[in-house]
C-alpha cells in the first residue's frame, strides 16, 4: 500500500470521527431543558404582591409553556417564556409560589421555591410640619391621613400646651397662646388602624414679634417747611401686648428736646412753642416683653417765633374737617386745664369731638333730662351725656354695651358761645395708675358764625334792566295807541 492510500484513509476516519463528534453535540444540546426563575415584590402593601416567573430556552427548540404555582396549586399558566401573576390575600399570613418551564423539545424544569409574607400597611400620616406662632394669637390646623386598606383610623396627640386642644373626630389641633407661652413645643400626632401607626412630631415655636408701628395723617411730611411754631404727629402701634408708644423730638444737633409717651394707640400730640429751626422726630412702640420697633425719622423746619417752650396741645380738626362743616374751637383752654389724654369740641354737623387717649371720636349728643337717643344740636342751657363703647370704635352706637360714660352741662345766655362743664369721668383707661371718678373742668367754646355768602346782584340787574324796557315799551304803544283830542 503506498503513501497516498495510507493518507487518503486516514483523512477519511478524521472525517468520520469529526462528524460523529458533531451530531453528538447537536443530540447533547436538543436534550437540554429550559431554565425558570421565579421573584416577588417584597413587603407587599395592601395585601397584594405581584409573582413574575420567566423561562430561558436551552434546546432551541422554543419555550412552549410557563406555570406558576402557589402552594403547590397553579395559578397561572402561559404560552411565552414570561408569566406574571398578581397574588391578593385580605389577611396576613405566608405563600410559597414556584414556577414551571416546559420546551417543544420536551425539556421541562422547575424554579426554586420562594415565600411571600402578606402584611396590613400601616397608615400614612401626611407631612404637618413646624409651626410658628405669634404669643397671643391663636394657632389652629388640621391633620390629615389615609390607609391602603381603607380601614378605621384613629386620629391623637400627645404633648399638647397648657390651653391647647386637639379633635380627634375633625382632626383639629387649636390653641389660644398666651403672653407668656413664648417658647418651643413638641407635640406628637398619630394615625393608627387595627395592624400599624404612623406619627410626626411637631414643633411649635410661640414667639412674641415686636410691635408694628407707623406715622399716620396728619403728621407731618418730612422735609416740609411750616410757617408756623406748632406740630402735628400721629402714630399707630399694632401688638397683643402694647406697653408704651414714645415720641422723641430732636433739634438741628441731634439733641432730645422732648419727649411723650401713652399707653395706647392711635398716640395724637399736636407741639407747641416750637422756636424757630430745623427739628428731627421718630416714634417707638415696646411691648411688655421688652421687644421694641420705631418709625424712619422725619425733619421739618418751622418759623413761627415760638417761645421754646414746647408744650403739647390737644389734637384739633384736620383742614378737611374744618372745610366739612362749621366746627368749634377749644378758646381760652390751656394745658393745665386738660385731663390728660382728653379733650373735646363741638361742631355743626350734631356731633360732639372727643379726644380720648388720643383716638378722636365723632359722637352724637344725648339729651340727658329727656332721656332722648339723639338730641338736634344746641347751645342751649342744659345736661347732656356721651358713652363710650368697649373698643373705641369712631362712631358710638349708643344702643350698645357700654362701658364709659361721660356727663356734661352747657350753661350759657348766648347762642354763639358756651361753656362746657365736665361732671363726671369714669374709669377711663387714659390713667392706668389711678381712675378719675370726679373731675370738673370747663371748656370755653366758640362756635364760628357761618360764612356770609356774597350775594350775586347780576340777575337782579338784568331783571330790573328788563323790567325797564318792558315798562317804556308799554308806555310807547299806549301813546301810539290812544285815540287823540281835536
Amino acid at each position: 500500500m503506498n503513501n497516498k492510500k495510507i493518507f487518503g484513509i486516514a483523512a477519511l476516519g478524521a472525517l468520520a470521527i469529526l462528524a460523529f463528534a458533531v451530531f453528538a453535540s447537536v443530540t447533547s444540546a436538543l436534550s437540554l431543558p429550559p431554565v425558570v426563575s421565579i421573584s416577588a415584590t417584597p413587603n407587599p402593601a395592601n395585601f397584594t404582591s405581584t409573582i413574575i416567573a420567566v423561562a430561558v430556552d436551552l434546546s432551541g427548540s422554543g419555550i412552549s409553556r410557563v406555570s406558576i404555582f402557589e402552594d403547590g396549586v397553579k395559578v397561572k399558566e402561559v404560552s411565552t417564556s414570561t408569566a406574571v401573576f398578581v397574588a391578593v390575600h385580605t389577611s396576613p399570613g405566608t405563600r410559597s409560589y414556584y414556577a414551571v418551564a416546559s420546551d417543544y423539545a420536551g425539556g421541562e424544569t422547575s424554579s426554586q421555591t420562594i415565600n411571600v409574607g402578606f402584611q396590613n400597611s400601616p397608615p400614612i400620616l401626611n407631612a404637618i410640619g413646624n409651626k410658628v406662632v405669634n404669643a397671643g394669637e391663636l394657632l389652629t390646623f388640621n391633620v390629615s391621613g389615609y390607609d391602603y386598606e381603607n380601614e378605621s383610623l384613629t386620629y391623637s396627640a400627645s404633648g399638647l400646651p397648657g390651653g391647647a386642644t386637639f379633635n380627634a373626630l375633625t382632626k383639629t389641633f387649636s390653641w389660644q397662646t398666651l403672653l407668656s407661652q413664648t417658647g418651643s413645643y413638641n407635640v406628637t400626632f398619630s394615625l393608627n388602624d387595627s395592624f400599624g401607626f404612623d406619627s410626626e412630631t411637631v414643633r411649635i415655636d410661640v414667639i412674641n414679634l415686636p410691635p408694628q408701628i407707623q406715622f399716620v395723617s396728619p403728621t407731618e411730611v418730612s422735609g416740609s417747611s411750616l410757617n408756623r411754631s406748632d406740630i402735628f404727629i400721629n402714630v399707630t402701634a399694632i401688638d397683643s401686648d402694647l406697653s408704651t408708644i414714645t415720641i422723641n423730638l430732636y433739634n438741628a444737633t441731634n439733641s432730645l428736646v422732648f419727649s411723650t409717651s401713652s399707653a395706647f394707640s392711635p398716640f395724637y400730640v399736636n407741639l407747641l412753642n416750637l422756636a424757630n429751626g430745623t427739628y428731627y422726630f421718630n416714634a417707638t412702640a415696646s411691648d411688655s416683653f421688652g421687644n421694641s420697633n420705631s418709625t424712619e425719622t422725619r425733619n421739618i423746619t418751622v418759623s413761627g417765633n415760638g417761645t421754646g417752650v414746647i408744650g403739647v396741645g390737644g389734637p384739633v380738626s384736620t383742614p378737611e374737617e374744618e372745610e366739612e362743616s362749621s366746627a368749634s374751637k377749644i378758646k381760652n383752654v390751656t394745658e393745665s386745664d386738660l385731663i390728660r389724654g382728653v379733650s373735646i369740641s363741638l361742631n355743626t354737623n350734631d356731633r360732639l369731638r372727643l379726644i380720648l387717649c388720643g383716638a378722636p371720636y365723632f359722637i352724637k349728643l344725648t339729651d340727658v333730662d329727656s332721656n332722648a337717643n339723639e338730641a338736634t344740636f344746641s347751645l342751649n342751657p342744659g345736661a347732656y351725656t356721651f358713652t363710650l363703647k368697649e373698643g373705641r370704635s369712631e362712631e358710638i352706637d349708643l344702643d350698645s354695651d357700654l362701658v364709659n360714660d361721660i356727663t356734661f352741662r352747657v350753661e350759657s345766655t348766648s347762642t354763639e358761645r358756651a361753656k362746657v362743664y365736665l361732671k363726671r369721668i369714669s374709669g377711663l383707661l387714659c390713667e392706668p395708675t389711678s381712675q378719675i371718678m370726679s373731675v370738673n373742668v370747663t371748656y370755653e367754646l366758640e362756635k364760628l358764625a357761618p360764612k356770609e355768602k356774597k350775594l350775586d346782584y347780576s340777575l337782579t340787574i338784568i331783571l330790573l334792566i328788563g323790567g325797564i324796557l318792558l315798562l317804556g315799551i308799554a308806555i310807547g304803544i299806549y301813546y301810539l295807541t290812544a285815540p287823540r283830542k281835536r
